[in-house]
């Protein structure tokens, strides 16, 4: 059903062009969206790949596989995340030079997209589960955006469905980290991941965002958010053990008015 669902709403988009980008990051969700959409007869069928930071290898290996497997092509473009966090100072000294800039948001790149390609319709891979504010914007449109030229084909999906559907179609499933993130970023998963596993990429994001290290600092010693919170897991686990061990231990207390029944084996 689910399936069914997202051909439909790439056959409304089909009845008005047959050209349609897609928003790709790697991950599960834009890997699905693409692997639809690439099977919905569009003619022409490109990606877009927002970045926080250009050409890190991590990223890089993820949209190339895209590429490489859906034989498209997929332009590189900042993400609106990128000037924010700077003029912010998000992990980083605040760019005052910054401030005169207008902040850029997901319309004004897809105007640009839009300029350069000739394609007006977008696809994404957004999910009514991923939080409330999306729930309810994907519900309001029912994962067919007519005004922003949007459409959201796997918007009711369960993670269960995505994974699934990946296997059928043999889709290696992305890495994931966190709760629900698999792309590297600001966010604390993603900086962690980085440092552990493509320490590389790691440097490079710390010579734009030198402050991340102070985070990294505090979970090697033991007291960062994501580390406090798995120990805080693991002693919760512990505790309901160690409960559930001393119910079935507890020995049986009986009432003072009725003796409990003679020991057959002391009675022999």
């Amino acid at each position: 059903m689910a399936i069914e669902e997202a051909q439909a709403l790439l056959a409304r988009v089909r009845a008005q062009t047959d050209s349609i980008l897609v928003g790709v990051s790697g991950g599960k969700d834009s890997l699905t969206t693409i692997d639809l959409v690439s099977r919905a007869g569009f003619a022409r069928v490109e990606g877009v790949y927002w970045y926080l930071l250009p050409d890190l290898a991590y990223e890089e290996s993820r949209v190339r596989f895209a590429e490489r497997r859906y034989k498209v092509k997929i332009h590189r473009v900042p993400s609106p995340q990128l000037l924010r966090a700077l003029k912010d100072g998000v992990y980083c000294p605040a760019y005052l030079e910054l401030d005169h800039m207008h902040t850029f948001a997901q319309k004004d790149i897809e105007r640009t997209m839009e300029r350069r390609t000739g394609i007006g319709w977008f696809a994404y891979g957004m999910r009514r589960s991923d939080s409330i504010q999306r729930q309810i914007f994907l519900t309001k449109v029912e994962g067919f955006d007519t005004k922003s030229h949007r459409v959201y084909p796997i918007w009711t999906w369960t993670d269960k469905e995505v994974m699934a559907y990946l296997r059928r179609q043999r889709v290696p499933i992305p890495q994931t980290f966190g709760k629900r993130s698999s792309g590297a970023g600001l966010n604390p998963e993603g900086i962690l991941f980085l440092y552990e596993n493509r320490r590389e990429d790691y440097e490079r994001l710390r010579a734009v965002f030198p402050h991340i290290q102070a985070f990294i600092h505090r979970h090697l010693g033991g007291e960062g958010p994501i580390r406090a919170k798995e120990r805080a897991q693991a002693e919760r686990k512990r505790a309901r053990a160690a409960e559930r061990s001393a119910r079935v231990e507890a020995p049986e207390v009986h009432d003072p008015s009725h003796p409990p029944p003679s020991d057959p084996v002391r009675a022999v």
